[in-house]
């Protein structure tokens, strides 16, 4: 299938421009052979129905009937709508009685398709007309693997048991039905709940989460520092309006002669890539390309490839995409409402025993008038992303001017060069000016680096996940996570997931492990940040930012070889370092508020958690700045058991028994905790 296609014809369909290109484009390529799934066909019906074109949509139907396409609950819905709208009820009683044949009953259609929130009201008029009443879908259950069902049931009956030592009130034991974090979660007033929800879904729909640097120098500028930090905030705001201007040059250019699309061409775009510019404003195009391309190219001085770049660009552009369809559908209006329901139905004294999969479920069914929470928008590929992100980059280079002094003012920022890769090919990379190198060494780095900007789908959340109930249909509440991790542009994997029967099973899993809240251990953060600031210690885990290389190097003879190893460790440590710099700054943002991390998992059905940079499953010192947000008590063998994991680690009694080494770590027991009392002094 060219997955390209299907993109442009979606960003055709979205902005109501040239849906007629669109489908010359997708009936060229059903000429040559090519098949598409009946998704395809249905955006191309759904704008015809929103542009109010009956006979094209009728065409477009009947060729679908005719060449034997699998129609389904969507594209019986939309011609629905068609016909509701221009109270064609003839038409309209055709089309119930077709769905009716096919499996679609009308009182089932609302759950069974995706429809905006006006859809939907045509929906309901239809059924209005034709009395019929809305039905809840009957939603499979199960089965369970035999094993799984012995575990959900265990999990039932956790509330009939308590743990050693633990007294357990009824309300207790109704929370742990429920899993862990409802408990963390009734410390927040109806209020805070609220609030922390308006926090979640702002910081989504922003993209990204702005989080002081740990290592941010905290002093006084002085005047040299102060021009300097003017003269690097006025040229990125000239390369953010020249670029913007020129970008609103090119969608008005496009914009007059749409007529004449296939002829239409320039220096920078041709004819497939203005629909993607046009999704998004001017505006948001050019500080994608300045706010992130641009410090990712200034932070390495021997440039970096435009393939890496252009799906950088691409990427964080198709995630403001999926967020604005999702504002315009009215999704995030009712993900808003539909989950303050959901927690107040868990923070009742007697929540209703259901996994939270099923309970948010029949909620959703019960809101099915205010349309639907699952929206189809189709991934760009690669290729879309090298035109795009290209013509963007081209744009870059031939705006982004340097007015440092008199002597480099009007010279080119950035500019495209040829390296040789791997086998003999020439890779393109885009490089700055030496000169902006200088000018960001000087106070870029040191000073801009105070606030990281995390992709928002790479934070922990400030509420409970929204429970997995399909495979793209959970964790976030806005930003698209599947539920299976995947290499980019591997469509198969989805492709199977979504065939697949029934996952049940692999959401409930999952979602017990989202409500599981999570706090820092602020004294575990203090210390690590403490060695960190003060370079380092490889030792104890905490990378160093430069390696330590052998004295006498620069007395000897210079070798490719030695010279190419040193730059690879250089590399590896900046990499290791900022990567910690990236954990101890996200970790001190929510050092003193509780926080929960969405799961999904990888092809092997290994679980994890989706934020990359706080998590339980990394190093020691990852680990270790954790705590679960709910403390259970230990039990009576629980301090033994803390004992034995303290021995491991030393690994002194490594042949010893487990009796052996519990008695080891009592003999050594002041010396423990004279280490936790003083970790930075040695007794």
């Amino acid at each position: 299938i060219p997955i390209c296609c299907v993109g442009y014809g979606d960003s055709c369909v979205y902005l109501d421009l040239q849906v007629s290109e669109a489908e010359l484009v997708f009936n060229r390529h059903r000429r040559e052979g090519h098949t598409f799934p009946v998704s395809v066909y249905n955006k191309i019906l759904q704008s015809w129905v929103k542009k109010g074109s009956q006979l094209r949509a009728v065409m477009l139907f009947e060729s679908m009937v005719r060449d034997g396409v699998d129609c389904n609950a969507q594209t019986h819905a939309i011609m629905l709508v068609l016909h509701t709208r221009r109270k064609n009820w003839d038409a309209a009683k055709k089309i119930v009685a077709r769905m009716e044949s096919e499996g679609y009953p009308l009182k089932h259609i609302l759950q069974m398709a995706q429809l905006s929130k006006t859809e939907a009201a045509e929906v309901l008029k239809a059924m209005d007309h034709f009395r019929v009443s809305a039905e809840k879908l009957p939603r499979q259950v199960g089965p369970y693997p035999r094993v799984v069902r012995s575990l959900y049931d265990d999990w039932s009956r956790e509330s009939d048991t308590e743990r050693p030592g633990e007294v357990t009130s009824g309300e207790e034991k109704s929370e742990e039905r429920l899993g862990v974090g409802v408990a963390s979660v009734k410390v927040f007033s109806p209020d805070e709940l609220k609030d922390r929800l308006r926090r979640q879904l702002q910081m989504e729909q922003q993209g990204y989460l702005s989080a002081p640097s740990i290592a941010a120098v905290h002093k006084t500028d002085s005047p040299e520092e102060e021009a300097l930090k003017e003269s690097t905030h006025r040229l990125m705001r000239q390369w953010r309006r020249d670029l913007t201007a020129a970008l609103k040059r090119d969608n008005e250019d496009f914009k007059t002669v749409v007529k004449c699309l296939p002829a239409l061409g320039s220096k920078f775009f041709g004819p497939k890539q203005y629909p993607f510019l046009l999704l998004l404003p001017a505006e948001v195009w050019a500080d994608i390309v300045v706010e992130e391309v641009v410090v990712h190219i200034l932070g390495q001085q021997q440039g970096l490839p435009l393939t890496f770049l252009c799906r950088l660009i691409c990427d964080s552009a198709w995630h403001k995409y999926v967020v604005l369809q999702k504002k315009q559908r009215g999704v995030v209006e009712k993900t808003s409402q539909l989950y303050q329901q959901f927690m107040s139905h868990l923070a009742t004294p007697s929540p209703p025993h259901l996994p939270h999969r099923q309970l948010w479920q029949d909620m959703d069914d019960a809101l099915a008038s205010a349309g639907s929470l699952s929206v189809d928008i189709p991934k760009w590929p690669f290729t879309v992303a090298s035109y795009v992100g290209a013509g963007l980059l081209s744009r870059l280079i031939d705006t982004a001017k340097l007015s440092l002094s008199d002597d480099c003012n009007g010279e080119a920022a950035f500019f495209h060069s040829y390296e040789a890769g791997e086998n003999g090919w020439q890779a393109g990379h885009v490089k700055g000016h030496q000169k902006l190198f200088k000018l960001f060494k000087k106070y870029y780095i040191k000073h801009e680096s105070t606030h990281f900007r995390l992709a928002a789908e790479l934070t922990p959340m400030l509420i409970p996940p929204r429970p997995w109930s399909q495979v793209n249909e959970g964790g976030y509440f806005v930003n698209p996570v599947s539920i299976m991790r995947s290499v980019a542009d591997v469509y198969q994997h989805h492709s199977l997931l979504q065939q697949a029967p029934n996952l049940n099973a692999v959401f409930d899993s999952l979602n017990v492990l989202g409500t599981c809240s999570w706090r820092i251990n602020t004294r575990i953060l203090d210390l690590v940040t403490e060695i960190f600031n003060r370079g380092g210690n490889d030792d104890l885990g905490v990378p160093v930012r430069d390696p330590v290389f052998p004295e006498g190097l620069e007395n000897q003879e210079p070798s490719r070889r030695r010279d190419a190893q040193m730059k690879k460790l250089s590399n590896e440590c900046y990499s290791l370092w900022m990567d910690m710099l990236y954990r101890l700054s996200l970790a001190n943002y929510f050092r003193d508020d509780l926080f929960w991390m969405p799961h999904n998992m990888d092809f092997r059905g290994r679980a994890y958690p989706v934020p990359p940079h706080l998590s339980h499953l990394t190093s020691d010192v990852g680990r270790a700045m954790l705590q679960f947000g709910t403390g259970y008590p230990l039990g009576d063998k629980g301090l033994d058991w803390i004992k034995i994991h303290l021995v491991n680690l030393h690994g002194h009694k490594k042949k010893g028994s487990l009796k052996e080494r519990v008695e080891y770590a009592d003999e050594m027991m002041e010396h423990i905790m004279d280490s936790a009392d003083r970790p930075m002094e040695v007794s």
